[in-house]
């Protein structure tokens, strides 16, 4: 592998953001920056090209680009105090890729998303971020940049706005590739995109391939078996992931009365497209590693799965003390309810959302901002568990 679509340098600043929550490093412009350009150089360093994303950035809304066009109604200047800084902290760290976002800004370009638009392409992250780089569209499949016109069409905008390397999709066939290679043939001999410009997106792309393949022989293998390094269990880590945590008074109260035994409610909610289906959290923890003491502790709890499609009686199944755990808690109705319910029929309830919680932590007593198996070991030693 020698390009990664990542950081995701979004700032989050819409708690109620469907589709980057905990995908970005934060809700701070200097911290997501700081973050970005680290990411950058680590990644980089070892050999594989970021693709720093959503340009000009899809932190500040409250709809899925995979499912519809966002608009973002903020001016340049707007863009420039706080959406911008991580994009142009990526690029002073030597970013080689930048990934679009597929939002409409009404006040840069009343008509086309970003990943269509010269005046936020060629204009803001050529012109005023001095970026030379590969410049890769977001998923030309998403609603938000075919929806109304179609795959090779975008394709066809998309390379004429300024973008170098096409990111069609998942699930295309040879008939549907070929169709976008003839819109884009039929668009050339029609004058609507140049010749010029394809050859500088090619150009760009063979570069980036020909640099990626240089550098990969200064790179150091991994050495046979380094797998076990993908996931730290050292002490030290999962004392720093379970300090990021933002634990209430409340949780604290519950926490020194618990002797870890408990009801669980896991509430599972669709995932968005981005982020895929996956064990998640302390769930996670226990089924990868299922014999640690902390794994059988956790599991001899007896659980309660509650999902959308269940009967709201479902919950008072579980019986006090209660544990509940879910991700973006307060943007789903029934986990609002639910959680709501339990705490007016059940004593000693706490809630852990292990997305990104709302900003006045209604449905939080914990916030992980995470769900990843290190932050699940890490909850399960806070609940008192392992060490």
């Amino acid at each position: 592998m020698n390009l990664d679509f990542a950081p995701d340098i979004d700032i989050n600043s819409n708690p109620d953001n469907p589709v980057i929550g905990v995908r970005s490093f934060g809700s701070s412009p200097e911290v997501v920056a700081e973050h970005g350009a680290a990411w950058t150089r680590g990644l980089q360093a070892a050999g594989v090209a970021v693709a720093a994303k959503h340009f000009p950035g899809h932190g500040d809304t409250a709809a899925d680009s995979h499912l519809e066009l966002p608009v973002v109604d903020v001016s340049a200047e707007q863009l420039r105090s706080r959406e911008l800084l991580p994009f142009r902290a990526v690029v002073a760290a030597g970013a080689r890729a930048v990934m679009t976002s597929h939002i409409l800004l009404p006040q840069l370009d009343a008509t086309l998303p970003a990943t269509l638009s010269p005046a936020i392409i060629e204009g803001m992250l050529r012109g005023e971020l001095g970026f030379d780089g590969v410049v890769v569209s977001d998923a030309l499949d998403m609603h938000g940049a075919s929806g109304t016109r179609g795959i090779p069409e975008a394709a066809v905008l998309a390379l004429a706005a300024g973008c170098d390397l096409l990111c069609i999709g998942t699930e295309n066939t040879d008939t549907q590739l070929a169709a976008i290679e003839d819109a884009i043939a039929a668009a050339v001999a029609a004058g609507r995109l140049t010749p010029a410009r394809l050859a500088a997106a090619a150009a760009r792309v063979r570069s980036l391939a020909q640099e990626a393949a240089e550098h990969r022989k200064n790179v150091v293998d991994t050495p046979a078996g380094a797998a076990e390094f993908l996931y730290s269990t050292a002490a030290e880590d999962v004392e720093r992931a379970e300090r990021a945590f933002d634990v209430s008074a409340e949780a604290r109260e519950w926490l020194a009365a618990n002797d870890g035994r408990y009801s669980v409610v896991r509430i599972d909610t669709v995932a968005n497209i981005a982020v895929g289906t996956a064990p998640w959290g302390p769930f996670a923890e226990v089924k990868a590693d299922p014999g640690t003491p902390w794994a059988r502790e956790f599991a001899a709890n007896p659980e309660v799965l509650f999902t959308e499609d269940d009967h709201p009686d479902l919950v008072l199944a579980a019986q006090s003390p209660v544990l509940v755990v879910g991700k973006d808690n307060h943007r789903h109705a029934f986990a609002r309810a639910a959680i709501d319910r339990l705490r007016a029929e059940r004593e000693r309830v706490l809630v852990v959302d292990m997305g990104w919680p709302s900003d006045d932590r209604s449905y939080a007593d914990i916030a992980t901002f995470g769900a990843s198996r290190l932050v699940g070991r890490a909850l399960l030693r806070l609940l008192g568990h392992g060490s």
